[in-house]
């Protein structure tokens, strides 16, 4: 996933400033996005393979907590080319 990991320090740096758990400001941006399939709620059904929700992992140093950010409402996310081989832009579905 493309994403802009420097541009997202630094605005999550302005986002986050406490751990909720062990008050502690001690954050670091895992070096892997991810992503969470879309469950369709009345169905109660997850679709594998699917459209899919790109996800930035913030971890606390202290403690482990986890805080997710989607990239893409950070603005530090830029979708691949059309012509990138075999790649499908996460949020997207064929």
């Amino acid at each position: 996933m493309p994403v802009d990991y420097e541009e997202a320090k630094k605005k999550l740096s302005a986002l986050i400033k406490q751990c909720p758990v062990c008050a502690q400001n001690q954050w670091g941006l895992l070096p892997n996005s991810f992503s969470m399939p879309i469950v369709d709620l009345d169905s109660k059904k997850m679709h594998l393979g699917g459209e899919m929700v790109p996800v930035l992992v913030l971890a606390c140093q202290k403690c482990g907590h986890l805080e997710l950010f989607n990239p893409m409402h950070l603005g530090v996310y830029s979708k691949p080319s059309p012509s990138a081989e075999g790649t499908q832009a996460p949020g997207t579905s064929r």
